[in-house]
């Protein structure tokens, strides 16, 4: 455990010391910087590039029963780090889980994991459009001790490591209320000064495929391949209390309705099945956060917990329930942006207003 301890030294003692020195850097260049108020409610730091580090427990889990069986299988993560760049309405960010953080790097217990995810956003005045790719492969299964008898704990679990999953999500809302800045608590691009909130219908499509990625060694060899596709869509309503101008807290909640298509195929040498469902489904989402948006450093500490439940051939007695609940902690600096991009940006102003 000693070297695991000086990663989180080392990394704690960089950012400390980073922070340090970009807020006295900012504060020097703070003169420089036009700081631009709309109607008193919102800040915007459009001459700022924002650069955000989060740490979460986000990671794709899923169960599934067969023939009365259940299976659990979950990925050898505990902790993803994302890295993310904003500026103004666009936000792209990558996470990976490193294998230096406690609960990250235990491979003869829980096997190998291998996961990176993508993330893009553009957020205007009204409209905001959300997409993220993410890929994991490796999973042990959590209910060992089910199929084998003999399993004590510290004994390796039983590990798929060709088991693998792929999630593609998009994600489109429309918010009522210009007082209302998305921004101000996702990618910091701009600073809620008053207390605001909105309603947002907002539209959500999710393509989840999950592979064994069996090898196909004899005519018995299966590799069973899910893949589901989930339109869903409702309304949404946000609130940020804001405290001196920069201490916030902010919650939000989401339900939708839609359908969910499910194709489940079995490959094998003799040839494939497959099966397709159409069902009604039910989702719905929250978010809640706190933390601390100042002109030159941010922080925020959220909760996330969301609920997919749909009944399989729309049988009662067959639910399929997919609850997630996981934690972010992100914090940021603001960096000013160099001329000749505020020059661009001007002339994309005149054109089109952001």
């Amino acid at each position: 455990m000693a070297p695991i301890k000086n990663y989180w030294k080392r990394l704690i003692a960089v950012i400390i010391i980073g922070l340090v020195c970009n807020t006295t850097l900012s504060a020097q260049l703070a003169d420089s910087i036009k700081i631009l108020v709309q109607d008193g409610w919102i800040e915007k730091m459009d001459n700022n590039f924002i650069l955000k580090v989060g740490l979460n427990n986000n990671y794709e889990s899923f169960s599934q029963q067969t023939s009365g069986l259940d299976y659990f299988l979950f990925p050898n993560i505990t902790t993803n780090l994302r890295f993310e760049f904003n500026y103004r309405f666009i936000s792209a960010g990558v996470e990976f889980a490193p294998n230096f953080f406690p609960g990250n790097g235990d491979e003869e217990i829980y096997g190998n994991t291998k996961s990176f995810s993508l993330g893009l956003s553009m957020i205007f005045s009204h409209w905001a459009i959300t997409t993220r790719y993410s890929k994991v492969k490796g999973y042990y299964l959590r209910n060992t001790p089910d199929f084998d008898p003999m399993w004590q704990k510290g004994d390796p679990y039983i590990q798929l490591p060709n088991q693998e999953t792929n999630v593609i999500i998009l994600n489109l809302g429309y918010s009522f209320n210009q007082k209302l800045s998305l921004k101000s608590f996702t990618s910091f691009t701009e600073r809620q000064l008053k207390s605001a909130g909105s309603f947002i219908p907002a539209i959500n499509f999710e393509y989840f495929k999950m592979n064994a990625n069996n090898a196909l060694l004899d005519s018995i060899a299966t590799n069973p391949v899910s893949s589901n596709y989930e339109w869903v869509i409702g309304p949404a309503y946000v609130y940020t209390f804001v405290f001196k101008k920069i201490f916030f807290a902010s919650i939000g909640a989401h339900i939708g309705v839609g359908m969910v298509h499910t194709n489940f195929a079995i490959e094998s040498l003799s040839g494939a099945q497959s099966e397709n469902q159409n069902n009604m489904a039910i989702r719905w989402d929250s978010k809640a956060g706190v933390g601390y948006n100042g002109r030159d450093f941010f922080a925020g500490f959220y909760v996330n917990i969301s609920d997919l439940y749909y009944n399989q051939n729309n049988n009662a007695n067959a639910p399929v329930q997919d609850l997630n609940a996981f934690y972010q902690l992100v914090f940021g600096v603001r960096l000013e942006s160099p001329k000749w991009v505020k020059k661009q940006m001007k002339k994309l102003d005149d054109k089109i207003k952001l």
